[in-house]
């Protein structure tokens, strides 16, 4: 829901915004159109009384069910796990855990109040840093050694010509974001879990998935 080049961020979103198509990178935008469709398929058949609800989550964190999933939402807690990075961009993340995103999704089949709406399913920010800190307290004592020195924007730029990664995060370095989660809680009920655990679990998750017994070398 917010992504491409927003012209304000000085504001809490709600499920009223959308991302700007002409300035999102190609991910975001094939979610963004495909709701957009799915919008408009309901629209044009008024007479066979479908029903759409959308959830849309941010940032996915939580425990993988096998090592096959979550091949994006894992790759920032992999590398931050590996050491595999100069350091941490000062960028800012939108989470949620992954049971939540699915307790959403069940409740949405019955719940009489979210036909014809879509909802934000977001629990908090973190910046990058709180992330790296929540790992390496828990897992520096067993031998981890994860990045905990910010770096400056301008590496990030320098970065973003050859990493994937460095080049989605750069265009939103030091804007905080933040997310309305209140439509939500009020018609789903839904009690959030804490981002620690999602991190951590994760983290332990890819830890047996990926084989990551023999942590990083100083």
């Amino acid at each position: 829901m917010v992504d491409g080049k927003q012209k304000k961020l000085d504001k809490v979103f709600n499920e009223e915004d959308w991302a700007i198509e002409a300035t999102c990178a190609p991910y975001p935008k094939s979610k963004l159109m495909a709701e957009r469709a799915a919008w408009d398929f309901i629209k044009s058949i008024p007479e066979r009384n479908l029903e759409l609800v959308v959830i849309n989550p941010c940032y996915i964190l939580g425990p993988l069910l096998s090592k096959y999933g979550g091949d994006t939402s894992r790759t920032l807690i992999t590398r931050l796990l590996k050491n595999d990075m100069p350091g941490l961009a000062a960028t800012q993340f939108q989470i949620v855990d992954v049971r939540d995103v699915a307790n959403a999704h069940v409740i949405a089949l019955t719940n009489p109040n979210a036909p014809g709406h879509r909802f934000c399913c977001y629990q908090t920010s973190l910046w990058m840093k709180d992330i790296a800190d929540i790992l390496s307290k828990e897992f520096k004592v067993k031998g981890f050694k994860i990045p905990t020195t910010s770096v400056p924007n301008g590496l990030v730029w320098v970065v973003s010509f050859w990493d994937p990664g460095a080049e989605y995060i750069y265009p939103r370095l030091g804007k905080e974001i933040n997310i309305s989660n209140e439509k939500i809680k009020l018609n789903f009920g839904m009690d959030f879990r804490d981002v620690r655990e999602s991190i951590i679990e994760m983290a332990n998750s890819i830890i047996e998935f990926d084989g990551l017994n023999t942590p990083n070398k100083e």
